[in-house]
């Protein structure tokens, strides 16, 4: 699991993503909430963790990693 934070003057944000065989689930949205789940199903497992990886590298120069 990675999750990570964003806070600024303006907004506080989070996104996680859970990684759980050839299928992984992206949760987002503003901390104290429950946020927004989105579930990728893929052929492999090296496939679906390709794209996790993928999906989490631009979100990381701007956030702060937390861990839940």
């Amino acid at each position: 699991m990675t999750y990570l934070e964003y806070r600024d003057e303006q907004s506080e944000k989070f996104w996680q993503i859970n990684i759980e065989g050839c299928s992984h689930t992206v949760t987002f949205g503003r901390i104290g909430t429950r946020g927004q789940s989105k579930t990728k199903i893929f052929a492999s497992t090296e496939e679906c963790e390709k794209d996790a990886a993928s999906s989490s590298n631009p979100k990381k120069p701007k956030a702060m990693p937390r861990r839940a």
